[in-house]
């Protein structure tokens, strides 16, 4: 039986990609504006939970936590960027 669901996570993890890209900038100082980050992360959270990425999930809900506490995000944002490495390198 083929999973139904592959092809999406495919797309998601391609897409993931790009998000990597963003917070990776983000980080190094080429800030996104406060309402772009928490819909990055807000969507990356949603997504990853669906998907079955429950680590991407969570990580992404601290950070989104973060940006709504207008606390700063980088100690989150950072243990996001790993997660995803991990997944977008054995994808």
């Amino acid at each position: 039986m083929t999973d139904a669901l592959e092809p999406l996570r495919r797309r998601f993890l391609a897409r993931a990609r790009d998000d990597l890209a963003a917070i990776k900038a983000h980080l190094a100082g080429e800030t996104l504006a406060s309402d772009e980050l928490r819909l990055l992360v807000h969507r990356l959270a949603g997504a990853g939970g669906t998907f079955g990425y429950q680590d991407i999930s969570q990580s992404a809900g601290e950070a989104e936590d973060e940006v709504l506490q207008e606390r700063d995000p980088r100690p989150a944002l950072l243990r996001l960027q790993d997660v995803l490495t991990q997944h977008v390198a054995s994808s």
